[in-house]
Parts: structure tokens; C-alpha cells; sequence
């Protein structure tokens, strides 16, 4: 073979290689459109990473159905009565302070909601109030033909359950189905209703929701994800006193036009092997939770069984007892109070930054530190039976501490 032909053959191969290497790219590139494109292949994933849980849970029953009639009949401790099957999540206001309550649980046909709004404390208003729930059905995180939402409204012109599809063409959300409260509507079957009155949540009169969702008309199944966002309000075209969940800030209503900003929640199923956190409420008043109020949680075994106890701690001084402490221990299958300060001749006179446990003296049983905004720390020792024998200060820190305690 002549010098020429190698030439040809060596610049003939070198085409050959570049025309492979394009091809290849070529195939790479509609590969990765095809799946972008194709519904049945995208991947599941959380929405906004900043919602806190970023993954919410309904839990699964079939036996403990809640009448949807607008009132929570929820009972602490009564594992028979409504709702106690749910699980228990926040609503939050612009700046993250807990304002109300969802109860998320479902069967295997139905997915059913309740919104306690405890801070909704004024029945009839001028302006247009409710709920919406929004649904990314292929959980893409992008408002599409195939996302919906429903809606509760209720003003001078009367109360209505509406549902809405998104319309690509008109970037907007479109209404397809109107109700009334109370009844099923006919196509979607989706039944809504609402109530003022107290709850076990709060006794002071309040508003609440209750809805049932036929999980089929969210085309989905138990064990599946769906993206998921709430929004509650006492004005709906003006924003006002707005709850979400998730958390999104000082523009709570970014919630309706962006998909990305909705959380995720699984649909729970029967015999599912998850670690859920369960929420149970215990009769924390609403007005201890927010900023400055010491909420606080810790763990210790107080009484020296081996076992932990649960301590709670709230600054809440609406009430003449004040600054307060209080032990949990699990009994019998419930979250039983087995020490409660106000109830006892200890005191705390100090707003609490911070709660800790630990056996310092050891004795076999933890003491109780509370570390003080004015700065002194208070120990509760020596438990004996049903109370502690010694609550005294035992240290005074610099005022120039941050008041954090661990």
C-alpha cells in the first residue's frame, strides 16, 4: 500500500470516529429530552426543600372514618374517637409561628383533611375566606393541564366548594366544578364542610374544615407521592392573615402559581414498614407557641426506671400560673402527665431559654436544669414518687451569655 492510500485510510478513519461521536451525543441529547418529556419517567422528588418536614404522612385505616360535618371531634387520649388515627401537622403564618392544625389520614379509597384554624377566631367576615389545596398530579413541580386545586370560599354572597384546573394557555387556574358545603359534588365527588366552635385544641370558638378526597380523582393509590400544598385565609384577594404549609414566608400566596414551592405527602398504606413521627397534642395552650414563649422540649429519666421521660416547657404568662414545667411518661399505651409545676409548691419566676437533663449528683435519677433569660439556672432533683424533693438555683451565669443550655 502506497503513502497516499495510508493517508486516505487514516483520514478516512478519523471521519468515521467524529461522525460516531456525534452520533452518540446526538442519541445522549433526545434520550435525556425524551425522559424530561415523558411523564411515566420522571423522577419523584420533594418540592420545596425548605418545608419542614420536607415529607408530610397521611396515615392508613380503614375502620375509623371521620363524618365529614365541618367539626373535629378529636379526642386526646381516645384512640376510638375522630380523627385519632391522623397524623398531625403545623400551619404556619408568614413568620413561621403555629397557627392552626392539619390531620392528614386516608383509607383505601379516600384521602381525608382537616384544618383546625385556632387563630380564626371571628365567624362571619366581610371578605372572601377559606382554604385551597393545591396538587401537582405528575410531580414535576410545574403547573400544567393535568393540576388541580380546590377551593373553599365563603362570603356575603354565600359558602362554596370549587374546584379548578390549570390551564397552560391562559396561565391560570380554571374553575370546572362548583359546590355547595355539605354536599358531594357529582363529578369530582369531593365533599367539604365547615364549622365554628371549639375544639379539643382550643376551647375559645374557632373555624374548621373536614374534606374528603376520592384518591382516584387524584389519580393516585396508597403508597404513592403526590405534591401537596395548603393555604389558608381570612381574605383571599388581598392575602391577609394567611397560613400555609408549607412554610413559605412573607408572600404566602406564591403558593397558588408555584408548584415548586409545595411540599410532598405519601399516601399511607395498609401493613406500610415506615418510621412515622407522630404528633400528639397535649393540651398546650395556643398562646404558648410563637416567639420568646419557651416551648421546649427534652428527654430524661427522672424517676430512674430506666425508661425516659418526656419534658416540656412553656413561658406562656396568659395564665396566673406562668412560667411553666411538665414530665410525660408513657402509660398503657398513651402519653400520660405524671408532674406538672403549677400543681406543686415549686416555682419558676424566670422566662426559660433553654431545658436539659442529666444525673450530675448521681443518684441514678436525672435532675431537670432550666437556664434563665435573667441568668440563673434552676434544678429540679431527687425525685421521689410523684415530685421532686429539691428545686434550687444552682448557678448564676454571665448576663452576656446567649441563655442556651445543652
Amino acid at each position: 500500500m502506497n503513502t497516499a492510500s495510508l493517508y486516505l485510510n487514516s483520514k478516512e478513519n478519523k471521519i468515521n470516529k467524529k461522525l460516531n461521536a456525534l452520533i452518540l451525543l446526538l442519541l445522549f441529547f433526545c434520550t435525556l429530552f425524551y425522559l424530561s418529556n415523558n411523564d411515566n419517567n420522571r423522577v419523584v422528588r420533594a418540592h420545596n426543600t425548605n418545608a419542614t418536614p420536607i415529607e408530610i404522612f397521611s396515615f392508613w385505616n380503614q375502620t375509623l372514618i371521620p363524618t365529614i360535618d365541618g367539626s373535629i371531634n378529636f379526642e386526646n387520649f381516645n384512640n376510638t374517637s375522630e380523627w385519632s388515627p391522623a397524623s398531625l401537622y403545623s400551619l404556619v403564618n408568614n413568620i413561621g409561628e403555629i397557627e392552626g392544625k392539619i390531620f392528614l389520614q386516608n383509607n383505601d379509597t379516600h384521602i381525608f383533611i382537616a384544618l383546625d384554624v385556632l387563630e380564626y377566631q371571628t365567624e362571619l367576615l366581610p371578605t372572601t375566606s377559606g382554604f385551597c389545596f393545591y396538587y401537582d398530579i405528575n410531580h414535576d413541580g410545574l403547573l400544567s393541564n393535568v393540576d388541580y386545586s380546590l377551593r373553599f370560599h365563603s362570603n356575603s354572597t354565600g359558602d362554596f366548594v370549587i374546584v379548578c384546573q390549570y390551564s397552560s394557555v391562559q396561565d391560570t387556574w380554571i374553575e370546572i366544578e362548583v359546590g355547595s358545603p355539605s354536599t358531594i359534588l357529582p363529578s369530582s365527588e369531593i365533599l367539604v364542610d365547615t364549622f365554628f366552635g371549639a375544639s379539643n385544641l382550643l376551647a375559645t370558638e374557632h373555624r374548621q374544615y373536614e374534606i374528603s378526597i376520592p384518591l382516584s380523582k387524584l389519580q393516585k393509590k396508597t403508597g404513592e407521592i403526590i405534591a401537596f400544598g395548603i393555604e389558608v385565609f381570612e381574605d383571599y384577594v388581598n392575602g391577609d392573615e394567611e397560613l400555609t404549609w408549607p412554610f413559605i414566608g412573607s408572600n404566602p400566596n406564591m403558593l397558588r402559581t408555584n408548584a415548586y414551592l409545595w411540599g410532598d405527602l405519601h399516601i399511607g398504606k395498609a401493613n406500610e414498614n415506615l418510621k412515622f413521627v407522630i404528633e400528639e397534642n397535649l393540651n398546650l395552650d395556643a398562646n404558648s407557641f410563637g416567639e420568646n414563649k419557651g416551648v421546649f422540649l427534652t428527654k430524661g429519666d427522672i424517676d430512674g426506671n430506666g425508661d425516659f421521660e418526656l419534658i416540656a416547657s412553656s413561658n406562656d404568662s396568659s395564665t396566673t400560673e406562668g412560667k411553666k414545667l411538665a414530665i410525660y411518661d408513657y402509660h398503657s399505651n398513651e402519653i400520660v402527665p405524671i408532674w406538672q409545676s403549677w400543681t406543686t409548691a415549686h416555682t419558676i419566676d424566670f422566662v426559660i431559654k433553654g431545658v436539659a437533663t442529666g444525673d450530675f449528683n448521681e443518684d441514678g435519677k436525672d435532675e431537670i436544669y432550666c437556664v434563665g433569660e435573667d441568668s440563673r439556672i434552676l434544678r429540679f432533683a431527687d425525685w421521689h414518687i410523684d415530685d421532686f424533693n429539691t428545686s434550687d438555683i444552682v448557678y448564676s451565669h454571665s448576663r452576656g451569655l446567649m441563655g442556651y443550655i445543652w
